[in-house]
């Protein structure tokens, strides 16, 4: 899937209240960084293609979003998870920079009884020991 572009007008519906998590790259045509990771963008698009939306608003025709938002330069990349900013990143990077920075997105949600010890519940790790000893912190997969 290729990026999509996004204006002001529906900045909340495909941001905000997406139910996937979300990329969004404020960058400006006549921005050279902003072109540069362009194509990187693109690529991770269609690898994380279901799994995470990259869109894309430009700044010089769409200047509330960015405004709310606090952007004060460009390229600026937001993460956004459940309508949330769950991590920015200012500047080009490369393409292995960006793929470095977007797995947290994909990330499978930890057991229940995992996420109740991470929250101070150790009964949880208690009552199915091998689980919490056979998963990390985040939930994943030890082994």
């Amino acid at each position: 899937m290729a990026t999509l572009a996004v204006t002001d007008e529906t900045f909340d519906s495909e941001v905000k209240n997406s139910d996937i998590p979300v990329v969004v790259d404020f960058w400006a045509e006549r921005c050279g960084p902003c072109k540069q990771i362009g194509p990187s963008l693109e690529e991770l698009s269609a690898e994380m293609d279901g799994k995470v939306k990259i869109v894309k608003v430009n700044v010089d025709e769409n200047p509330n979003s960015p405004a709310q938002m606090g952007v004060r330069g460009i390229p600026a990349l937001f993460i956004f998870k459940d309508g949330q900013v769950v991590s920015n990143m200012a500047g080009a990077k490369p393409k292995a920079a960006l793929q470095s920075w977007t797995p947290a997105l994909v990330r499978p949600k930890a057991p229940r009884h995992i996420e109740q010890h991470d929250k101070g519940d150790p009964h949880g790790a208690r009552r199915f020991p091998r689980l919490a000893r056979d998963h990390d912190h985040r939930g994943e997969k030890s082994r």
